[in-house]
């Protein structure tokens, strides 16, 4: 049985996911909905497209922060692995499906580097690594990005530093994200054939 403060807390985590930075700087900046524009959704590459490499920058962080600290908070408290797990999933689901924004938010990249900052710090510098390799070769941002993220919980696996409760976690998140990414997947396909 997990405890109401865990469970507050889990539930929480989704609500600071809903507080989409890409969608907030807009209104804030540009009194316009970020959804109206470019791919339509609210996340630190659309941001960029409006607000320039300083609005990228600065939605980037702020997503990244979200999953910093509904991380963080539980790992202080040692509520332990179960927790933070619960934590990081509600964090990037929120961000993904942000209920005062009828379900329409960000793709969830950002908030999971931020997450996966705090449960293994050494996968993010490899999929860091990876994911710069990948583009150079194949200049392409955001699918490059999916396919060094998709290598998180393996990495996570053959580091053998967190536990099996982390990696299924990570994978879960991984599938969240990549899912939230289908329709680019789906054009990069397209392009390929």
């Amino acid at each position: 049985m997990i405890p109401i403060v865990h469970m507050l807390w889990i539930i929480v985590s989704y609500f600071i996911g809903c507080m989409n930075g890409g969608y907030y700087l807009v209104r804030l900046l540009r009194k316009q909905d970020i959804r109206q524009f470019g791919s339509g959704n609210a996340g630190a590459t659309n941001t960029g497209r409006l607000l320039g490499k300083i609005g990228f920058v600065a939605s980037f962080f702020i997503d990244i922060a979200k999953g910093l600290l509904v991380l963080w908070v539980p790992l202080v408290l040692e509520w332990g692995e179960v927790i933070c797990v619960l934590a990081g999933i509600a964090v990037v689901v929120g961000h993904i499906w942000p209920v005062q924004l009828q379900f329409r938010g960000g793709k969830g990249i950002a908030v999971f580097l931020g997450v996966l900052l705090l449960l293994d710090v050494w996968t993010v510098g490899i999929i860091l690594l990876v994911f710069l390799l990948l583009y150079f070769f194949y200049r392409r941002f955001v699918i490059m990005g999916l396919a060094a993220l998709a290598l998180s919980p393996f990495v996570m696996f053959l580091l053998d530093d967190v536990g099996s409760i982390t990696i299924i976690g990570t994978a879960i998140i991984t599938g969240i994200v990549i899912y939230a990414h289908r329709k680019n997947i789906r054009e990069e396909f397209d392009r390929i054939i």
